[in-house]
């Protein structure tokens, strides 16, 4: 919940389609490391609600549901570790 909060303070207001916030814990390769992951992202078309869960894994119904009727698209990610390419 900490994590939550502080993330929160660094956006200024809303973004106009809403705001996507996970949270959470996941474990490295290793299998006994723990990493702490956040992810935060204003979604390509409006969001009209507000969730929260506390639970051991990430809620993705309302994201999927505005995917429905919609043509795919694909994307890139690339950063210092490699790169992804999918579509979705």
């Amino acid at each position: 919940m900490v994590s939550a909060k502080e993330r929160l303070k660094l956006v200024p207001k809303t973004p106009n389609n809403g705001l996507v916030l996970y949270v959470g814990k996941i474990l490295e390769a290793d299998g006994r490391t723990e990493k702490k992951l956040v992810i935060c992202f204003e979604p390509y078309r409006p969001l009209n609600t507000s969730l929260y869960f506390c639970d051991s894994k990430f809620h993705v119904d309302e994201l999927r549901q505005l995917l429905d009727n919609e043509a795919p698209f694909g994307f890139v990610v690339v950063d210092g570790n490699g790169a992804l390419y999918a579509t979705v």
